[in-house]
């Protein structure tokens, strides 16, 4: 009973997440519910077949990740990729890689800021910082602290915006001097400069619309 219970709860919280996610990137309704249709008939059709399989990998985990905090955010720590932070921070700290997503946002409104609906790109902003606030709170700050740390945040990442306004126009030396304004790393940032010249020159090539339908599979 329990892990059908957690299955409904989980169910219930992914759904609503999915379509709050939608109307933020202005995806049509019609649309979200043609996709979680398809997503229904994939697990109906497994359950149908063999439902205790089915909850069995599903249920229990699900029910555990709704009710228990630290597993939550423990299961999302295991699914990054590290890989990617150990040539980026030094310590590989919740700050460290604040400043990693900070810097691909930056880069990722530099790149569609004059060819994307205003509106749009702000909706973007808005829910990737209404999500940062919730992490932040889901650590465990107050109040106080968290409307400290957001406005620290928010500075940040307007300093950034800033930096990289010219970043195909600096020096080699340039770039590295910027990383490393922000990014706690003694090591050479060479590899750094690369990852993110690469992701540019992807943002570059891909239509925005991209980016807000579905799950980006390509690798940079």
């Amino acid at each position: 009973k329990s892990i059908i219970e957690g299955l409904e709860k989980s169910a219930d919280i992914t759904l609503k997440f999915n379509h709050d996610l939608g109307e933020v990137l202005g995806l049509k309704p019609e649309a979200m519910s043609k996709t979680n249709k398809k997503e229904v008939e994939k697990f109906t059709k497994r359950a149908k077949k063999d439902f205790s399989i089915l909850a069995k990998e599903y249920g229990l985990m699900c029910k555990n990740l709704v009710e228990n905090q630290k597993q939550r955010i423990d299961f999302w720590e295991k699914k990054g990729n590290k890989k990617i932070f150990s040539i980026f921070t030094q310590n590989d700290t919740f700050s460290d890689r604040l400043i990693i997503l900070l810097f691909h946002l930056g880069f990722f409104i530099k790149n569609y800021k004059n060819s994307v609906d205003k509106k749009e790109m702000q909706n973007i902003y808005d829910y990737i910082f209404r999500q940062l606030e919730l992490s932040i709170r889901e650590i465990g700050y107050g109040d106080a602290s968290i409307n400290k740390k957001m406005k620290n945040y928010l500075n940040v990442f307007y300093s950034i915006l800033d930096k990289i306004e010219r970043w195909e126009n600096l020096s080699s030396k340039d770039k590295e001097d910027t990383l490393k304004s922000f990014i706690n790393y003694e090591g050479n940032l060479y590899d750094l400069i690369q990852y993110f010249e690469k992701f540019c020159d992807y943002l570059s090539k891909k239509p925005f619309h991209l980016f807000t339908k579905g799950v980006i599979k390509n690798e940079i």
